[in-house]
């Protein structure tokens, strides 16, 4: 009975791992994900699935490599989930509905794991776990990105995205002020324009 016990478990986390959209398994730090991944890449999204339902196929061109031997400027149909990392919930259940943010033409850092024997199935699929995922900007430099260790890479591209939506973000702002500065001028002018009116009207009714 022990034993069936113990070849139950085993069966459950093999087919866990190997199921296109099996159990969810929670976030196990940045470290951990590292190390449970075959395959890191910069990946843009080229294609997506004509239905998602926890996880579609999404046909991916890898801009970076920065683990695992997967070659760059390579296209590859690849197994993904929309698992959010957040900081009230590490362990979301999976999104049924195609998530807007895996949207074509945007750019992820995707955390996989690679099964090259499988048939009929895209043999890079993402861990079935938050932080398998994480989008990033499609502006930020990967000429330069030093790969020392993948979580170094990561966290610097994750820090390079924040920075570039901070100075967009104050772009934005500045062009807010311009816009209101002009409404405000034209709301003034309006206002002399009416004030003037009647007096210009009573001028021209005398004699």
């Amino acid at each position: 009975m022990r034993l069936r016990t113990v070849c139950l478990i085993i069966a459950i986390f093999f087919i866990a791992q190997q199921s296109p959209a099996p159990i969810v398994f929670p976030y196990p730090g940045l470290s951990g994900i590292v190390k449970k991944a075959d395959v890191i890449v910069v990946g843009r999204i080229e294609g997506i699935p004509e239905r998602y339902f926890s996880g579609g196929d999404f046909t991916v061109r890898v801009v970076k490599t920065i683990k695992g031997e997967t070659k760059e400027n390579t296209t590859h149909k690849m197994f993904l989930r929309h698992l959010p990392l957040s900081d009230a919930n590490h362990f979301p259940k999976p999104d049924g509905n195609r998530p807007d943010f895996l949207a074509l033409g945007s750019t992820y850092i995707l955390v996989l794991r690679y099964y090259p024997d499988v048939r009929d199935q895209a043999p890079h699929r993402s861990l079935n776990m938050p932080g398998a995922v994480w989008e990033i900007s499609p502006h930020v430099n990967l000429h330069d990105l030093k790969v020392e260790s993948p979580q170094k890479a990561i966290v610097a591209l994750l820090k390079q995205t924040a920075d570039i939506h901070t100075r967009q973000a104050e772009r934005i702002q500045k062009m807010l002020k311009i816009i209101d500065k002009e409404e405000t001028f034209e709301q003034k002018a309006g206002e002399a324009t009416s004030d003037s009116a009647p007096s210009a009207k009573s001028e021209a009714s005398q004699p």
